[in-house]
């Protein structure tokens, strides 16, 4: 597990849009970021509350849901490393659509709103970082819409077991 005190060195050293800001503009996070630990299972955010900063995974695997019929989970999405999660809602200004809950042990630092409001206003080129990264993320979910809407059982299944190789890669047994 990654150390609490370090993990905002890890989000700056591994994630575009963080490398892209100045040692001032890092210092300000590191002074009022704020790091938290998950166990598995425990809920990260659920529907309906109001998100209070940007939700940085730093270690650990995520599953965003929604409650459908009968309490039954559709999972949205997987949130991998470095990655940011319920940042639709806070962009959005509402509350969160969906929940969180971690699939593994992980550590989230939050980076508050109006800290990030300040940092987008004055460094525009990590604001069009950010965009750029979201709007990949858009386009994935809109591919993966599709796909799993016009293919049969069997192909939905082969391009979600693609997509969980791709988002987390294989354990070292080399089958897993």
């Amino acid at each position: 597990m990654v150390n609490m005190s370090k993990a905002i060195e890890t989000l700056v050293n591994s994630n575009e849009a963080f490398g892209l800001l100045t040692e001032p503009e890092i210092e300000k996070i590191r002074n009022s970021h704020q790091c938290k630990f998950f166990e598995r299972g425990a809920s990260i955010f659920l529907e309906n509350e109001q998100p209070d900063g940007l939700l940085c995974l730093i270690e650990g695997k995520v599953k965003i849901y929604q409650e459908g019929v009968g309490g039954r989970e559709q999972i949205l999405r997987m949130a991998r490393p470095k990655g940011f999660i319920g940042y639709r809602a806070l962009f959005a200004e509402e509350d969160y659509a969906a929940s969180a809950r971690a699939l593994e042990d992980c550590v989230v630092c939050v980076i508050p709103k109006s800290l990030l409001n300040e940092l987008m206003v004055n460094n525009p080129v990590f604001t069009q970082k950010m965009m750029c990264l979201m709007a990949k993320e858009l386009g994935l979910a809109n591919r993966r819409t599709v796909a799993l809407t016009q293919k049969h059982i069997r192909g939905r299944l082969a391009e979600s077991l693609l997509f969980i190789k791709e988002t987390y890669g294989m354990e070292e047994d080399g089958r897993t």
